[in-house]
């Protein structure tokens, strides 16, 4: 149990809830996909394209993880006897430490101009991953009851979940200083799986442990795989004579079935809406909801830990750092199966933008713009404010350069598009890896993204 927990950190924090858009692409001059940030921008070309977005949001790094091995060259994680506990714990939060992995697979991309309107098909894959560990939790499989007797827990959480996302969006110019658009999707559920310990607490009595717990669980997907605990069973003499599964989920026994994937296993849409507004010569606001709706999941499994507030024998809990003793949180991690064909609804993580863009009067190709971002997620709330400054020295060429400051803090980005009559390419990023080991390990905190994408130009639109 003692790595299990470290190895879900470590998972998500090395580079494993809606996709996180490329908001260095919200002022680049050209850039294809900005309807992804707001459905009222329209391209300047009819296109087919496609691009990649991977994200990771995070207070962590992994230099709070691993640790230079002082019988090698190698690394050990925090929980290593050579480790001391202060150098490990002391960059963690006391409450929350979550990671946040977001991945936007676009597969196609088709856009182009009729009567006034701009339309876009798309298809994507998309992906996220989500997770947090207490501070308690590291704290009690590091030293045990060493420096305290009680932890707090609650809010031990992951989930994890894939879907297709097919959508159509339109935008029109209702007016010479108003453009609105909106985009509707099309939801395909492939897998679904979320983990939250709700109430989690463990407090170090006279001779016994106290224990409250209460957690739930649930997978939906058929490439999810899990088995169900076995049991001894006795005949009358008390010998072992077989087993017999019983009502709860092995933790252990979690498995991915890659043929089994792409399989869907649930239904939803989402719908986002976006305005521009130009209220003076040079000046462009805009503001945008992306991401409202959910995904309904067919036959789930859903399992739950029985409210537990009970005693139990400290010799069977941790009280060092041995790996046999930090196993006997097994004792509590007891899932239940209530169902295995729920249905439920999962809620995407809507997101609110607004931005602001001035074109320089004495410099027409080069604008200077601030975007502001919140996520509407009830556990991993996650906010930015960005200043950016793009140009266009070519008429093929255009550059952005920005800095941000979020939730996890200061972020500096950059992103280029070279707008060709063949061929579009975009590249950038919106928060860079500062520090790397020579193992190429990143130290910096991950608070990092990406993008790439390409578009093939079908023809210029008649209004330009």
């Amino acid at each position: 149990m003692r790595k299990l927990f470290f190895c879900l950190a470590l998972l998500v924090v090395a580079g494993s809830l809606s996709a996180q858009n490329f908001r260095g692409g919200y002022f680049l001059d050209g850039y294809t996909f900005g309807y992804k940030l707001n459905p009222a921008a329209a391209g300047d070309v009819d296109y087919v394209g496609l691009q990649t977005v991977t994200s990771v949001r995070s207070n962590l790094s992994l230099k709070y993880f691993l640790f230079p091995d002082p019988d090698g060259d190698g690394l050990v994680t925090g929980l290593h006897d050579s480790v001391d506990a202060e150098a490990f714990l002391a960059p963690l939060q006391k409450k929350m430490n979550p990671a946040v992995m977001e991945e936007d697979l676009n597969l196609f991309s088709f856009g182009y101009e009729k009567n006034g309107r701009y339309h876009v098909f798309d298809a994507s894959l998309r992906a996220g991953v989500a997770t947090n560990v207490p501070y308690d939790t590291f704290e009690f499989l590091k030293v045990g009851t060493q420096w305290h007797s009680e932890f707090d827990m609650r809010d031990l959480f992951a989930k994890s979940h894939t879907w297709l996302e097919l959508s159509y969006g339109q935008s029109l110019q209702l007016s010479d200083k108003v453009r609105i658009g909106a985009r509707v999707k099309g939801l395909l559920g492939l897998s679904y799986a979320s983990a939250h310990f709700r109430e989690l607490s463990l407090s170090l009595q006279e001779n016994y442990w106290r224990i409250l717990s209460h957690s739930d669980m649930e997978f939906a997907g058929h490439g999810i795989d899990y088995k169900l605990k076995q049991q001894d069973v006795y005949n009358d003499k008390g010998e072992v004579i077989g087993k017999k599964e019983i009502n709860e989920v092995k933790f252990g026994s979690i498995a991915i079935r890659p043929e089994k994937f792409l399989d869907i296993n649930g239904l939803g849409a989402t719908f986002d809406a976006g305005v521009q507004w130009a209220p003076m010569e040079g000046l462009t606001l805009s503001a945008a909801l992306l991401d409202v709706g959910g995904i309904k999941w067919f036959d789930s499994m859903y399992a739950r830990t029985p409210d537990l507030d009970f005693r139990s024998d400290p010799d069977r809990m941790l009280v060092d750092r041995d790996e046999n003793a930090a196993s006997a949180l097994g004792d509590i991690v007891r899932f239940v199966v209530q169902d295995e064909k729920k249905n439920s609804f999962d809620w995407m993580t809507a997101t609110v933008n607004a931005g602001a863009e001035y074109r320089l009067p004495f410099y027409d190709k080069m604008t200077v713009g601030l975007l502001g971002m919140y996520k509407l997620d009830n556990i991993f709330q996650w906010a930015e404010i960005r200043g950016a400054v793009s140009a266009s020295p070519l008429k093929w060429l255009s550059l952005s350069v920005n800095v941000g400051y979020n939730t996890y803090g200061m972020a500096y980005g950059a992103a280029l598009a070279v707008n060709t009559r063949p061929v579009r390419v975009f590249i950038g990023t919106d928060a860079y890896v500062t520090e790397m080991t020579p193992q190429m390990v990143p130290l910096s905190r991950l608070n990092h993204n990406f993008q790439f994408g390409v578009a093939v130009p079908i023809y210029k639109n008649k209004r330009h």
